[in-house]
């Protein structure tokens, strides 16, 4: 950890929390999801928040900053655990409640968060912590 930290203040950080609101585009009424859509939709918001609080005061919610690596589980497998989530989250409430707007709007969750993941990416590149770590941790979004 630095002991401060540095922020992107360019347009593509100020673009990455705007990213996180296409979700909010779902729709859900009248429509009955399946035990097991839902079941691992909860499963995974539950993985989210856990991953978010495992952060402590390292998350940030906005613009990308710097103020370390975090190397422990879930970071030690990919880099961007978060981004992988919500991706999930996107295409598990697509399927969980079908719809012609639903599947439009995973589309544009999924491509938002991995778009986010990316300019976060091209901010934290500049630091040698994030570089090495990148050596480290090749996988961006799955363990694979």
């Amino acid at each position: 950890s630095l002991g401060y930290s540095v922020e992107d203040r360019d347009f593509g950080g100020l673009l990455v929390p705007w990213l996180y609101l296409i979700p909010l585009g779902f729709r859900t009424a009248h429509i009955a999801p399946s035990a097991i859509t839902l079941g691992l939709l909860l499963a995974v918001c539950v993985w989210q928040v856990a991953v978010r609080f495992s952060l402590g005061f390292s998350l940030t919610v906005g613009r990308p900053c710097f103020g370390g690596v975090v190397r422990r589980f879930p970071y030690s497998v990919v880099r961007h655990p978060l981004a992988t989530l919500e991706a999930l989250i996107c295409v598990l409430m697509a399927l969980s409640f079908p719809s012609s707007q639903n599947a439009l709007i995973a589309i544009a969750g999924v491509s938002g968060a991995i778009a986010a993941a990316l300019l976060e990416e091209r901010f934290l590149i500049r630091f040698y912590d994030y570089r090495s770590y990148v050596d480290e941790v090749p996988n961006r979004f799955l363990p694979c």
